[in-house]
């Protein structure tokens, strides 16, 4: 038996009046949800300044566009984020994801500024918290463009990072703590690691690809373990030598290791697979100390 056509229009009518009221009843929730999260954290000593709005996007985000949007928080270092802009989106089916766009990105570590022309990515929010160090207390993916490393540092090279992307998880609990330093050793102490699934470096002439567990010493600094897919090895140490991070024997070593480590890939590129280790402030290729870390400051 046929639905009569006045029926159907009805039953559409009836299901998008009850998705419109859904849509907006959620969109006054999240945007409470942002005035109280912003009161507790400048309750908290944390400052935030962005630019005022309300959840826009009907009928298929749920969209905030924060403007030229910073976060400052206090400590023994100080950290700070500013964007020149900053939009963040959830899709009503899925409000436990938030992605997010931003330019003109600029992060301060105590005395060290990294700036990105852009950079994008999500955020993955459990439904609920952890309970223990197998659980995630939050994902996240995020891809940055042109990154400006702080004078006087560098990867590769001092030049600007041409593309990096990472996503993870941060596994664990967090302690709430007055300010981030606590919160991390809590949290580092505890047996907090974090788990990188993915991640991909460009900085000429270095390219790779790779995973890997991350954690924090007793002095936060980084500690763990990356397995890589990389092009570019040979130039690399050479460069490095050339630039007095590697000395003329660890270079040699390092090339030969490189050369009876590569393989041709399917577009005729050599490619290096190597097992990395980060620990005590460098980072080792086998018992082969390649490069210094940069000291973090939180």
């Amino acid at each position: 038996m046929k639905l009569p056509a006045y029926l159907g229009l009805g039953l559409v009518l009836i299901l998008g009046g009850a998705y419109t009221g859904y849509w907006f009843f959620v969109a006054a929730k999240l945007q409470a949800g942002i005035e109280a999260w912003v009161a507790e954290q400048r309750a908290a000593g944390i400052g935030l300044t962005f630019a005022d709005g309300s959840i826009s996007g009907y009928p298929f985000a749920f969209r905030r566009n924060f403007g030229a949007a910073r976060i400052d928080i206090p400590g023994a270092s100080p950290v700070s984020l500013a964007t020149g802009s900053l939009v963040a989106e959830m899709r009503p089916w899925n409000i436990n994801q938030v992605t997010f766009a931003a330019n003109a990105l600029d992060l301060t570590l105590g005395a060290d500024s990294y700036r990105a022309a852009e950079a994008q990515g999500s955020v993955d929010i459990p439904k609920a918290p952890p309970a223990d160090y197998h659980q995630p207390f939050l994902g996240f993916a995020v891809s940055m463009g042109d990154l400006a490393l702080p004078a006087g540092k560098r990867a590769v090279t001092a030049g600007p990072i041409e593309r990096l992307t990472v996503q993870g998880a941060i596994m664990g609990p967090v302690p709430v703590a007055p300010d981030l330093g606590q919160a991390l050793s809590g949290w580092a102490s505890a047996g907090g690691v974090l788990e990188v699934k993915a991640f991909a470096f460009s900085q000429a002439p270095l390219q790779a690809t790779g995973d890997g567990t991350l954690a924090l010493d007793e002095a936060l600094q980084p500690l763990g373990a990356l397995s890589l897919h990389a092009y570019g090895v040979a130039e690399t140490v050479e460069l490095l030598a050339q630039d007095g991070l590697l000395d003329a024997r660890s270079a040699k070593t390092a090339k030969i290791m490189a050369q009876g480590l590569a393989k041709t890939d399917d577009s005729g590129r050599l490619r290096v697979d190597l097992s990395l280790s980060l620990q005590q402030g460098y980072l080792w290729l086998g018992p082969l100390k390649l490069a210094r870390l940069p000291a973090l400051r939180w």
